[in-house]
């Protein structure tokens, strides 16, 4: 900007005119000079705080990530405990019933004997010993009614604290789900305000968006996919902007590329990788079994490369971390991210949807150059490192 209005000054001033014209038209460039300093400055006041305002509202969604995420994590946990009490309860009930059906038959046994009179015992033929057999018998007929009886009473209280369990677990449960409900609309808000920057954003890569959403038409796979999205000619446009404590890049073969690398959504694994599935196939990624509409999170800072339906795979993201990773989050229901986005770990990017049977489900793969890699190591480090 300053070698071209030095360049037109020069130019104006080798032509021929009066000394004042020329005064004027040096006062007229100095003007320009000025007014594009100041618009350059303020162009720069408003990209630092664009910057720092984006800033603000990934560390806002992340941390209404991680509120929601957790209380998504106490509401399973009471739901297993509730299942956990209710068949300890079951279990306990039927052994009651047979315990009371045995204490029954003994204290039929009991009446019998207690209604033989004295006298039929007197005149009966059998022997002393055959009368001291009889004395032992109701003896331990009595003794081993007694201990059922006990026993009666011991698994009558266990139940009953079974019971109050399950109610009080309840109880937490539909405390826990209202705290999840604020949450989740909590998020909602945090999303809401990060909206206007993500649109943004997708008004400056609409393109890119566009060219991404006719790669994902023409793939056949996810590798093919991935290779296309690694061409230059498919590179996102716009670059990614640089985020204040953003991550460095990290490095082909560096054992620690990924550290820090984070579940993208609570959940008990279904299935694993490498896990062999139908087919002689194995697994590529891990299958994630969320709570239903659960929040998902980036699991590392990256770049939206892809986002969008593809495939097989519902509506799928696809995360460019640098050195060749891509984290590739599939069966969403929801995604808040758009194509050129630079996202931050741990960053909400949408909600996990349901699988064909209609059991919530996540997809997680990790590729590095094209070809699946076990993501276990950097996630087992992670939940490792957050429990210290």
């Amino acid at each position: 900007m300053k070698a071209a209005a030095s360049a037109l000054f020069l130019l104006l001033w080798a032509l021929p005119a009066p000394a004042q014209d020329r005064g004027e038209q040096l006062r007229q460039i100095e003007k320009q000079i000025e007014t594009e300093r100041e618009r350059a400055e303020t162009i720069a006041r408003q990209t630092q705080a664009e910057t720092a305002e984006l800033a603000r509202l990934q560390a806002l969604t992340r941390h209404a990530a991680a509120a929601t995420m957790e209380r998504e994590a106490q509401a399973s946990a009471i739901e297993a405990r509730i299942g956990e009490l209710d068949d300890e309860r079951a279990m306990r009930e039927a052994r009651i019933a047979a315990r009371r059906g045995e204490i029954a038959a003994l204290a039929g046994a009991l009446q019998r004997l207690a209604r033989q009179p004295p006298e039929a015992v007197a005149l009966d033929p059998g022997t002393p010993l055959d009368a001291a057999r009889a004395g032992n018998l109701v003896g331990s007929l009595v003794a081993h009614l007694d201990r059922e009886a006990r026993a009666l009473r011991v698994e009558l209280e266990a139940l009953a604290a079974a019971r109050n369990g399950a109610v009080r677990a309840r109880g937490d449960l539909a405390g826990v789900l209202a705290n999840l409900a604020a949450e989740r609309e909590r998020l909602d808000d945090a999303l809401a305000l990060r909206a206007p920057a993500v649109a943004r954003l997708q008004d400056e890569g609409r393109a890119a968006a566009a060219r991404m959403a006719r790669l994902g038409r023409e793939a056949a796979d996810l590798r093919e996919l991935l290779g296309r999205l690694e061409r230059p000619q498919a590179a996102v446009s716009p670059p990614p902007r640089p985020r204040a404590g953003a991550a460095a890049p990290v490095r082909p073969g560096d054992p620690d590329a990924l550290s820090g690398y984070l579940w993208p959504a609570r959940g008990r694994i279904v299935e694993s990788w490498g896990q062999a599935q139908s087919g002689g196939q194995s697994a590529r990624g891990l299958l994630i079994e969320p709570r239903e509409a659960a929040s998902v999170i980036a699991p590392h800072d990256g770049t939206v490369a892809f986002a969008g339906p593809f495939r097989g795979y519902g509506q799928i993201l696809i995360l460019e971390h640098g050195g060749g990773y891509h984290s590739i989050l599939a069966q969403l229901s929801r995604i808040d991210a758009v194509v050129g986005q630079n996202v931050t770990a741990g960053e909400p990017v949408g909600r996990a949807g349901n699988d064909e049977r209609g059991a919530p489900t996540l997809y997680l793969e990790l590729r590095r150059h094209g070809q699946p890699v076990d993501p276990s190591p950097w996630l087992l480090a992670a939940e490792n490192g957050a429990r210290r």
